[in-house]
């Protein structure tokens, strides 16, 4: 009896072992993962239940009481790149932040009607607000026409801002007008451009990619002066997979985290 206690428990620890081998071999969270600094989330109302699921996930490893949301400007395209306000009617903002930005960046324009009415601000903002009702809202569009060395200057500050307790969400939605498997394609070539901070990459991606590369190279810029280069997707999809329809071209969508680096 005593022997085969003895073998169950030998069997037991191995099975444990492996188990956590194969954990971090698939990158599977572990009590030693690093801390979410960063969100990829779409816009796109289709993608609500994965975008809502995956907030509530972060949520529940973390409280935010700062969140800084980058999308991008899709009625102003041709403005100056970065846009902001200090007031919001449906949203807290961090107008400390944001006047910080502004003495930073004389160009910036402050227009809260425009910052209320684009759907790449407020969809998100609207999941996060849920999830975290004490945080407050730094909201910024990004316009298309831009200078990595701007872009530079901008996430430098954005990442003296921030915090601990600071998310920086990228809003962003990714192949437009596209079959599933064809945007499928796309999706991956641009998840391995932001695992791999690919900036050549993103700034040649357009439409056909994803429609925010502005605010996808700031949030990576951010990343790396943060520590947190470690991407995790958790998500994809696609309209014609949401409706059910295989033969419609639509939007795709990918949400994943990036957290901070063990090294």
């Amino acid at each position: 009896m005593m022997r085969k206690l003895v073998l169950i428990a030998i069997f037991t620890a191995a099975a444990g072992l492996l188990l956590i081998r194969q954990g971090r071999v698939a990158g599977a969270a572990t009590d030693q993962a690093g801390k979410i600094v960063g969100l990829v989330i779409p816009h796109y109302t289709l993608a609500r239940e994965a975008s809502v699921q995956a907030i509530q996930k972060i949520a529940r490893e973390k409280k935010y009481q700062r969140i800084v949301v980058l999308s991008p400007n899709h009625f102003r395209p041709n403005s100056y790149t970065f846009t902001s306000a200090r007031a919001l009617v449906d949203f807290p903002i961090d107008t400390e932040t944001v006047d910080s930005l502004a003495g930073a960046d004389r160009q910036m324009v402050i227009d809260q009607t425009l910052i209320e009415h684009d759907h790449g601000l407020t969809i998100p903002m609207n999941y996060l607000r849920a999830a975290f009702p004490e945080a407050r809202f730094v909201p910024i569009l990004v316009a298309p026409f831009f200078g990595e060395e701007n872009l530079r200057a901008w996430a430098a500050r954005l990442a003296r801002v921030g915090d601990e307790e600071t998310l920086y969400v990228v809003s962003v939605d990714m192949a437009h007008d596209l079959g599933e498997q064809a945007a499928y394609a796309k999706d991956q070539e641009t998840a391995a451009a932001m695992a791999g901070f690919d900036y050549r990459k993103i700034f040649e991606f357009k439409d056909d990619h994803l429609d925010n590369p502005g605010g996808v190279a700031t949030l990576l810029m951010i990343m790396e002066n943060k520590g947190a280069k470690t991407w995790e997707q958790w998500d994809r999809g696609h309209g014609a997979t949401v409706l059910g329809d295989p033969v419609v071209k639509g939007t795709s969508f990918v949400i994943g985290v990036f957290r901070e680096s063990d090294n």
